[in-house]
């Protein structure tokens, strides 16, 4: 399953680390949420669809708290998408 919102502002600051280096990633203005065997992964893309840095939970109410700690979501929420599955 596959769960997409649209970005609407940063909440307070948040950077994206590749291991332990800060990275110049994109600032996201898409949330994916994928729902995978190992675990539920919340990606981040900017408009021209760049990687903008992702996170890993265990559930998917928990991807969920983390993109609502970083970001506010515009107000059509999370929707499902097709994943070609």
């Amino acid at each position: 399953m596959v769960l997409r919102a649209r970005v609407v502002r940063l909440k307070g600051r948040n950077r994206q680390f590749i291991g332990m280096n800060a990275a110049s990633l994109p600032q996201p203005t898409r949330l994916e949420i994928h729902d995978e065997d190992d675990g539920v992964f919340l990606f981040r893309f900017n408009d021209a669809g760049e990687f903008g840095g992702d996170t890993w939970s265990e559930t998917i109410d928990g991807a969920k708290a983390q993109a609502d700690e970083e970001y506010e979501l515009g107000l059509e929420g999370w929707q499902k998408v097709d994943d070609g599955a």
